[in-house]
């Protein structure tokens, strides 16, 4: 048997042994389909890491116009929003002032803040506190952890619905409708890589706005001009 017959019949081997595929490596953003019952994820609020890591929300006033927003005090002497005539997703009901222009207000009265902010020079610098926390994994088992998600990781959506500003009450009511046939896919990301991309969403949605009042800015000074002709 020559050289070449031994080759062909190796090939001929090799091309007839059964294929395996390798499995891919696990996802950065991995999801999880819960069918009901026993989760194997405990999820819980990472208020203290999210603070930390977000920082507070900033409103730039200019005073030209009115603020929008109406104040309260809360039962433990915080400045928080009652009311707000801003765009959605600007603050939130709740939210709680920190600082004017830089300049803390935690411990101040009422009346002094409010007199704070009328006196304040323009641009009036505003700060809030973070928007409502991320839903995390705090412990992961099973199937759960076999999927690749791990502890610290946030829990971006459901069934492809963004969950952010949810709370756990409203996630754990969302999960109670999972079935065989109906499975609840949960996709989870790593801590620092949602923090990266809600700062990216909040810096885009600022500059939006920003060139939307610049344009209108123009806009209206255009037509002043035109009538002024």
């Amino acid at each position: 048997m020559g050289l070449f017959s031994i080759r062909k019949k190796m090939a001929t081997r090799q091309n007839s042994a059964p294929q395996i595929s390798l499995p891919d490596k696990v996802s950065k953003e991995p999801v999880f389909a819960y069918r009901g019952g026993v989760l194997a994820i405990t999820l819980q609020k990472a208020k203290a890491r999210f603070v930390d890591s977000v920082g507070p929300v900033r409103i730039k006033w200019n005073k030209e116009s009115r603020l929008g927003i109406t104040f309260t005090d809360s039962d433990d002497g915080a400045i928080v929003i009652k009311h707000s005539d801003r765009q959605p997703n600007d603050v939130w009901v709740g939210q709680e002032l920190l600082a004017v222009n830089g300049v803390p207000v935690n411990g101040m009265d009422f009346d002094s803040v409010m007199e704070r902010l009328r006196t304040c020079a323009a641009p009036c610098m505003l700060d809030f506190t973070p928007p409502p926390s991320p839903v995390v994994a705090s412990a992961v088992t099973g199937a759960a952890a076999t999927a690749g998600i791990e502890p610290g990781m946030v829990l971006k959506t459901i069934n492809g619905a963004s969950i952010s500003g949810a709370s756990l009450s409203e996630v754990q009511k969302m999960l109670k409708a999972a079935s065989d046939k109906h499975p609840c896919l949960l996709a989870f990301a790593p801590y620092n890589d949602y923090i990266r991309a809600e700062g990216s969403v909040m810096s885009k949605l600022s500059n939006m706005k920003t060139h939307l009042r610049n344009t209108v800015c123009v806009a209206t000074v255009t037509m002043v001009a035109a009538f002024s002709a």
